[in-house]
């Protein structure tokens, strides 16, 4: 059993315009830890001017050369027309990739 000395999953309050619920209990997750689902996958992303509370997270499997060489949040804007689908942050589909500290403009999950 894994004991945490504080909540896993973070509270923003409703409205937020960062991200989701998830991604907040990122900086709880001891470092030894993979969270195997698509916020932490390779080719996931939120939409760069903000995104709504879940469900909003971009999948880019289809395109993934051109999404793997974006290189900063405004860039993404470039690549956005291009992605396959919206889906949950805990969904888990079978082209999952673990997210390198250098994945995107939001990085590694959980940050390196």
């Amino acid at each position: 059993m894994i004991k945490h000395r504080e909540p896993v999953i973070g509270r923003r309050p409703l409205g937020c315009q960062e991200q989701s619920p998830v991604a907040t209990g990122r900086p709880n997750l001891p470092r030894d830890i993979l969270l195997k689902a698509c916020i932490s996958c390779a080719f996931s992303d939120y939409h760069p001017a903000g995104s709504g509370l879940s469900g909003t997270l971009a999948c880019f499997r289809d395109n993934k050369a051109a999404y793997l060489q974006v290189p900063g949040k405004q860039d993404l804007f470039d690549v956005w027309h291009s992605l396959t689908e919206f889906v949950r942050e805990t969904h888990l589909c079978p082209h999952y990739a673990r997210r390198s500290p250098h994945a995107g403009y939001r990085g590694g999950f959980p940050d390196p």
